[in-house]
């Protein structure tokens, strides 16, 4: 079998698509891959950890808003579908597979003008755009969430709900073990703060300035993003990484409490291992209606971006570290929220996808 994986500009199209390579490799012998992706995003070091052939396309966001990049990015888009058919032409792929990102819209075009058949992923309660426009030509589309069909409802016919797959490791990873892994002890908690595969700069901004507080009571694991560290002295308790990609799994097993953006690839990886979460959702996105849903389920804290400071960073750990119920109960109910077996329901629609063609 050959698979064209697409997706990055973020780790959030990426994590649940090396999930289903891993899941395909358990079924498929003689398993090739090619992954494209963009040539800045933070996905190349990742999927090339994973030993995935990775290529680079052109790529441009279609934003919603003024911008002179809008009059230049329709190039990119036509150079990436011009790349991506050629592409195809040559690999001749079996089926090409995104979770969104602008990246992929070229490639899923290109792949519906070679006759190709597409899986396309949406991950988030809200239907980015990207798959927005890619899902008209798409041959199937997989949602995590009931309510995102509403957006598309017109292509309801191909749509299932399948949830969110999740990376092997996380189903295999040990707390003992990796508390030690990062030379953590059993005298304080220990929170993982991050802010998304390329960082937040305001997340870590309000960590810096907490510092002195937070480290009095929690051991901090502080993922700031590619070139968003900042070494200004050091901190007993503090553990700062720009990035962690094999060790991530390890990372989030030894937290007790996490600190996070709302994307629906660390809230899934959250819920497997049962972490009680604290959510800062990007402002007017998609993550705020991530959020909202766990909430509303008890299954998340969550903190405005607007109302985020040190203080308020502070207080919203200590009331979780603090409070024994609540971290049960945001545990429990994380784990309810999200549908069963992501991952097998995943794979039976990648050959459902391709058989739909032949």
């Amino acid at each position: 079998m050959k698979v064209l994986f697409a997706g990055g500009g973020t780790l959030g199209s990426v994590n649940p698509l090396i999930a289903l390579w891993q899941e395909l490799q358990l079924r498929e012998s003689s398993l090739q891959a090619l992954w494209l992706g963009t040539t800045s995003g933070p996905e190349q070091e990742v999927v090339e950890s994973y030993g995935i052939n990775y290529r680079a396309i052109s790529t441009g966001k279609l934003r919603r808003y003024f911008s002179w990049r809008n009059v230049i990015d329709p190039f990119k888009v036509l150079w990436g579908y011009i790349q991506s058919r050629k592409i195809i032409k040559n690999f001749k792929p079996d089926i090409v597979i995104s979770a969104g990102g602008f990246v992929a819209v070229p490639v899923v075009w290109a792949a519906h003008a070679k006759k190709v058949p597409s899986l396309i992923h949406q991950q988030d309660k809200q239907v980015g755009l990207a798959n927005k426009l890619m899902a008209k030509k798409a041959t199937r589309i997989s949602v995590t969430f009931e309510a995102s069909i509403n957006e598309i409802k017109k292509f309801k016919d191909k749509i299932e709900i399948i949830g969110n797959p999740v990376r092997q490791e996380f189903f295999q990873v040990e707390f003992e073990a990796s508390k030690k892994y990062f030379h953590l002890t059993h005298d304080l908690p220990v929170v993982l703060i991050l802010g998304g595969g390329t960082g937040a700069s305001t997340i870590n901004q309000a960590v810096y300035d907490s510092l002195p507080n937070l480290t009095k009571f929690s051991q901090i694991i502080h993922l700031t993003g590619r070139g968003r560290g900042r070494s200004d002295g050091s901190y007993q308790n503090y553990y700062p990484y720009e990035l962690l990609v094999q060790e991530f799994p390890k990372a989030l097993a030894a937290a007790d409490v996490v600190v996070s953006r709302a994307g629906m690839s660390t809230i899934t990886e959250a819920a497997i291992l049962k972490k009680p979460l604290v959510l800062i959702p990007m402002p007017d996105s998609h993550q705020e209606l991530n959020a909202q849903e766990l909430q509303k389920n008890n299954a998340a804290k969550v903190l405005a971006e607007k109302n985020l400071s040190p203080a308020s960073l502070v207080t919203a750990l200590k009331s979780v570290i603090e409070d024994a119920a609540l971290r049960e109960n945001l545990s429990l109910n994380i784990g309810k929220i999200l549908p069963s077996n992501p991952n097998s329901k995943m794979i039976d629609l990648v050959y459902k996808t391709i058989s739909h063609v032949n």
